[in-house]
């Protein structure tokens, strides 16, 4: 899953993962019985921008504006799947 190595940290390693990667981490947050009620509700939250996101991004035809616009919110959600990610994992 996340690959280890002495020199790299947690956020280091979890920015070499791919969005749908990421996803699927906060996911098992949000399945997970002994995460806290706020750190599971904040993976969802994550997890559905994600989704929203990928919809937008996978329409046919955006126009290059929208496209930009998109790209930039799928780095900022990326950021802070990282940083969320980075204080369980």
């Amino acid at each position: 899953m996340v690959k280890s190595g002495a020199m790299n940290s947690k956020p280091e390693r979890l920015a070499q993962l791919g969005m749908s990667q990421l996803a699927s981490l906060c996911q098992q947050l949000v399945d997970d019985s002994s995460i806290d009620r706020a750190t599971a509700d904040r993976a969802w939250q994550l997890k559905r921008k994600w989704v929203e996101l990928v919809g937008r991004e996978t329409r046919p035809e955006p126009n290059l504006k929208t496209d930009e616009a998109t790209q930039g919110e799928l780095a900022a959600l990326k950021s802070q799947m990282i940083e969320l990610l980075a204080t369980i994992i």
